[in-house]
Order: C-alpha cells, then sequence, then structure tokens
C-alpha cells in the first residue's frame, strides 16, 4: 500500500488507514499503521497476541482513541 492512495492514482480504498496511532495507558498500540481494502477484498488480520489486531478493528469502529492519522 506504500505510495497507493485514491488521491494518487493508486485505485479507490472502500477502508483506508493511513498512519494511524493508537496509545493506550501511555503504551502505543499501534504506530503509524497503515492499511487499504478494495471493494470486494477479503482480508484476514493474523499476528501473536499483543500485534494490535483487534485495536486496529476498534480504531475503525471508533472504539479506541486514535492520537495520530486518519481512518477514510
Amino acid at each position: 500500500m506504500a505510495g497507493e492512495t485514491a488521491a494518487n492514482g493508486g485505485g479507490a480504498y472502500a477502508l483506508e488507514l493511513v498512519n494511524i496511532s493508537v496509545h493506550c495507558g501511555g503504551v502505543a498500540a499501534l504506530d503509524g499503521a497503515d492499511i487499504g481494502v478494495r471493494e470486494g477484498e477479503v482480508v484476514a488480520m493474523m499476528g501473536p497476541n499483543g500485534a494490535g489486531k483487534s485495536t486496529v478493528m476498534k480504531a475503525v469502529m471508533g472504539l479506541a482513541p486514535i492520537v495520530g492519522g486518519e481512518v477514510r
């Protein structure tokens, strides 16, 4: 996704997280995360405990305090 945005011709995303940072209790749960999902794509998030999978979903739903970046 690096460098690919709808603004620079990389194609439109149905969901885009740009440089998202979420801090919980002084800990950086996410720091500069970028994710783009195009319409019709099926996506899975995988990783070990504490990798930030649930935090990403909470940021998308507006349930996590985003301190930087934006959800489009």
